[in-house]
């Protein structure tokens, strides 16, 4: 498979992780559900929601264009030996020190798949992870001041994943839905995200079903409206 085909199916795959897959399987489940007698409906909800795609199942291969200069890009993800092959030789013939060897080594290195494995980001630690997000955002770090709330604040490599996976949906101006247990760091997430790596004051307001259209509108569009503005 050539570099070009195999970025496109890497695309297309976490695209349809995201979207269909998870979307399909819960709205099948919620239908099946509806069937089921009341006194029954709660031990096959939590049956169904174990089938739902986990996020520790994916490598999360993600295609990074950069976000100041889009001709740059990376792949980043969880383990590095499932990444394909052909992407492994882009990006090794790309490192600095191959200019400087000759051609008929590197294409024998190619040839053995004789090359070192891409980076590991698993062994990364809190800061590395945050300099490499500030990497790709084309941002420098600032020793910004963090709030108690967010002291404790584990900066993992599933949390840079998600946050990167939110600032390309942003980028590309489609929505963001998280989805959890209560307590499992969505709201921190999201804070620290906006309050430290964007600088940005993250608002937050509770919905609830008694909320009519008007409350909703009312609460959201000096949010919008201030948004336009910076």
């Amino acid at each position: 498979m050539c570099i070009r085909d195999s970025f496109i199916l890497m695309l297309c795959e976490l695209s349809n992780e995201f979207t269909y897959i998870s979307a399909e399987k819960a709205r099948i489940q919620q239908q099946n559900t509806s069937k089921i007698l009341s006194q029954r409906r709660e031990e096959i909800m939590f049956k169904n929601l174990k089938d739902i795609d986990q996020w520790e199942v994916s490598n999360h291969a993600i295609p990074v264009f950069g976000f100041q200069d889009s001709s740059s890009v990376r792949i980043v993800y969880r383990n590095p030996d499932l990444i394909p092959i052909s992407i492994q030789t882009l990006f090794y013939i790309q490192r600095p020190e191959i200019a400087t060897q000759s051609q008929s080594k590197t294409y024998d290195d190619i040839q053995k798949n004789n090359f070192p494995r891409m980076t590991d980001y698993s062994s990364y630690n809190s800061s590395q992870l945050k300099e490499l997000l500030y990497d790709i955002l084309g941002r420098k770090q600032v020793n910004k001041v963090i709030p108690d709330r967010l002291r404790n604040y584990v900066f993992t490599l599933d949390n840079f994943l998600k946050m990167l996976l939110i600032l390309m949906r942003i980028r590309a101006n489609i929505p963001v839905v998280l989805m959890g247990e209560t307590g499992c760091g969505k709201t921190c997430l999201v804070e620290y995200l906006s309050d430290i790596i964007l600088e940005q004051e993250c608002r937050i307001f509770n919905i609830h079903a008694g909320m009519t259209y008007q409350e909703f509108r009312s609460k959201l569009l000096p949010i919008i409206e201030d948004a336009n503005t910076k």
